[in-house]
């Protein structure tokens, strides 16, 4: 029966609109079988959507990603970084402007189709997972993926880069609401 803040329901936390995409009936998104099932489909579906990325270790980050922040947030970061010099198929260039997606320099950027995108989540739920996988293979966590925001130099015609700031994902920020459910 969880439910997030944002809305998302059931065992693998899926939106409703995605369920609906997916097949999954609203009145089956508890059931843990159809849940999972459910999630899977998703999951090989944004694997596929991320084909052009030719590590397979690093498609599993941005199908993480993709998981949890959308597919074309995502794909929105992967333009800022080509934009900026930065390497599209990488996560730890590309988790950068996740975080900048929250900037409106960035989510109103002409590259940027998707608009804004509240990615602190999204890197987030990524560094979790990989650090979880580490303690699960019984080997060192490497870190986070971004340990500050970036400083990027503006592109000719834009307003000065925004200041950068500590990031640490691992440090819990404040719930919004009171029941936020955690992974």
């Amino acid at each position: 029966q969880a439910k997030s803040w944002a809305g998302a329901m059931g065992l693998m936390q899926i939106m409703p609109q995605t369920a609906k995409h997916l097949g999954l009936p609203l009145s089956k998104i508890n059931h843990p079988e159809s849940n999972v099932a459910a999630a899977t489909r998703y999951i090989n579906e944004l694997t596929g959507l991320f084909r052009d990325i030719p590590s397979a270790s690093e498609r599993q980050l941005f199908v993480l990603a993709a998981y949890n922040g959308g597919h074309n947030h995502v794909r929105d970061a992967m333009a800022l970084t080509r934009k900026y010099g930065g390497n599209q198929y990488r996560w730890k260039d590309v988790a950068k402007y996740v975080l900048l997606l929250r900037e409106p320099q960035f989510y109103n950027d002409p590259v940027v189709r998707y608009g804004y995108m509240r990615g602190d989540e999204t890197v987030t739920y990524v560094d979790r997972i990989r650090q979880r996988y580490a303690q699960y293979r019984g080997v060192p966590y490497s870190g986070p993926t971004v340990t500050s925001i970036p400083k990027v130099n503006p592109v000719p015609g834009t307003k000065s880069t925004p200041k950068s700031d500590v990031y640490d994902p691992m440090t819990p920020r404040k719930a919004k609401k009171k029941h936020r459910f955690k992974i």
